[in-house]
């Protein structure tokens, strides 16, 4: 099992806060698109044309951004990694909103298919999958081709996030992958997602129902009920897959967001006791996020809101990042230490690791010394 034996300084605490439901991670889009484009030798190549310092291209899902605003958007200016300014761009010049959104799902599909379509062991799969009417959705088709792959040594890490005791999860991911997970591992999730519009009708929160769930939840108040381990809720910040039109993607997209969300901030026909309960007095868990991109700083803004109260009832939370890599090594520390006191401001730890070597460690931790 390719994990990292050290053990972080924060385990024994962080386990014992895992026994009382108390912890909630809130995961990236980037986080799966990563691992499930990792094996393209294409959007690694981008990344060899810039220094290495360049931060602004070293995830995948900012190269996708990139492949994106060059081959299909024609997006004409510099920041073609930023996918909020690519999307404004396109939603501009294509005047639908929605329509800009199904083409960048309609991509990530087309990538995916494109490039599996010469991969030893996948062509039928994908020449199956191209000849359905309608295509099913991205995650349908990460899915039908056993995506992403991991080796033997290497165990999916959002399986093993999937198998601890956590009632929620938080996501900003467009995509069913949480749900696909706690299935695997024998769960039964609950899919909500955010409906909004940047009208006065505000912000709902949307229940998904499983035709699988047994027993039903009822339908007077689906929102409503107690979500356990067993039988987990998913929410989906920014929107999801299969209501295109829910999905935060643009600047004016995340601008509404936060704009309808301070409105609603304490509706509780809009967002469930559950979610304020998290958001202001749970452990958070950050995985996955870059720090310059806009689902962060919505996503960040949006948690602060409800963590804005007396320091001492907040319970700290842990963020993990991607330490920043610039050219000058003195701006650098003056980087880490700028965002360590930023996020501490709102009680947030900063651990400088990458999301799979936490996961790997936290579930090892968890093994070692939480089920015993």
């Amino acid at each position: 099992m390719d994990r990292m034996k050290q053990q972080i300084d924060y385990q024994r605490e962080f386990i014992q806060h895992l026994h009382t439901r108390a912890v909630v991670p809130v995961i990236s889009n980037a986080f799966r698109l990563d691992a499930i484009f990792y094996d393209n030798p294409e959007l690694h190549d981008i990344v060899k044309l810039f220094p290495q310092f360049y931060d602004d291209v070293r995830t995948i899902d900012q190269q996708l951004t990139k492949k994106w605003a060059k081959h299909v958007v024609g997006y004409p200016m510099s920041d073609e990694y930023n996918l909020a300014r690519v999307a404004q761009y396109y939603q501009v010049v294509l005047e639908d909103t929605e329509e800009a959104k199904s083409q960048y799902l309609g991509f990530l599909g087309d990538t995916l298919l494109g490039y599996y379509q010469h991969v030893d062991g996948y062509a039928d799969a994908v020449n199956q999958l191209r000849r359905k009417a309608p295509r099913p959705i991205f995650s349908k088709l990460v899915s039908e081709l056993g995506l992403p792959s991991f080796s033997e040594e290497k165990e999916d890490p959002l399986l093993l996030l999937a198998q601890l005791p956590l009632p929620m999860y938080i996501t900003t991911s467009y995509f069913g992958f949480i749900e696909g997970a706690l299935k695997e591992v024998g769960k039964k999730p609950v899919t909500q997602f955010w409906s909004w519009s940047g009208g006065e009708s505000g912000i709902k929160l949307e229940y998904r129902p499983d035709p699988e769930y047994d027993p039903p939840i009822p339908a007077e108040k689906p929102r409503d009920f107690i979500a356990t381990p067993e039988r987990p809720v998913v929410y989906h910040l920014f929107g999801i897959e299969d209501e295109a039109k829910t999905m935060v993607m643009s600047e004016d997209d995340y601008m509404n967001f936060l704009m309808n969300s301070a409105q609603e901030r304490g509706n509780l026909d809009v967002i469930p006791s559950e979610l304020l309960t998290a958001l202001s007095g749970k452990r958070l868990l950050l995985l996955g996020y870059h720090l310059p991109d806009w689902d962060f700083r919505a996503l960040f803004r949006f948690i602060s809101k409800f963590r804005s109260g007396d320091p001492k009832y907040i319970p700290p939370s842990i963020s993990i990042q991607l330490k920043p890599n610039l050219e000058n090594k003195d701006f650098e520390e003056m980087s880490l230490s700028y965002l360590e006191k930023y996020f501490k401001e709102y009680k947030f730890n900063v651990k400088w690791l990458e999301t799979e070597q936490f996961i790997y460690e936290l579930s090892n931790a968890w093994e070692s010394l939480g089920k015993g």
